[in-house]
């Protein structure tokens, strides 16, 4: 019994280990794109990318709303970055750069603020804050091992509706004062 107890524990530790080194892989190629503005495929404009781009104005408007302006503005920026990384200018490096600077403040670090440093959050939204990001960033990192441009339109488009989709929901919950998320239950 103790050899199998050892053996559960050695296979879950490891499977930690694989998420603990995959995390960490993700992060330094996110900070090696952020650094110096590469993607390893020749992207050209896409409609669907192009207006998927577009959707981080619905969560600067839920912002807006809310009089959060700082927060707006950023939104604002990620989007117009995003249009043009993705589609209009997507072999500029200050462009790329850019857009992965803004993208990672609002998306990024935004959930992260609520999830560790809201007083008024409750355990119930921080977990679901935590988890639309994480499925976030799964998605980003489908996006980012796309091999041809049928893929990246595909991907990218799905990454952009489903970070703004949740970014948005993060930012009406947030702008209402509606953090505890006990009436979802």
């Amino acid at each position: 019994m103790e050899g199998k107890k050892n053996g559960l524990k050695r296979r879950s530790s490891g499977a930690l280990g694989s998420a603990g080194q995959l995390v960490r892989s993700s992060s330094v190629k996110h900070m090696q794109l952020l650094l110096n503005g590469d993607f390893h495929l020749d992207i050209k404009f896409s409609y669907w990318v192009a207006l998927s781009s577009l959707l981080y104005w619905g969560v600067a408007m839920a912002y807006y709303a809310y009089h959060k302006y700082l927060l707006g503005v950023l939104f604002v920026l990620i989007g117009i970055f995003s249009l043009l990384a993705d589609s209009v200018l997507p072999h500029s490096k200050f462009v790329n750069s850019s857009d992965r600077f803004f993208a990672t403040l609002g998306t990024l670090c935004s959930p992260v603020r609520l999830i560790f440093w809201c007083e008024k959050a409750s355990a119930l939204f921080r977990i679901k804050v935590a988890l639309l990001l994480l499925v976030s960033l799964a998605i980003l990192n489908w996006s980012r091992s796309s091999t041809s441009q049928e893929e990246f339109v595909v991907r990218h488009t799905v990454w952009h509706a489903f970070s703004a989709a949740g970014l948005s929901y993060i930012a009406v919950m947030e702008g209402a004062g509606i953090l505890s998320f006990e009436f979802l239950m």
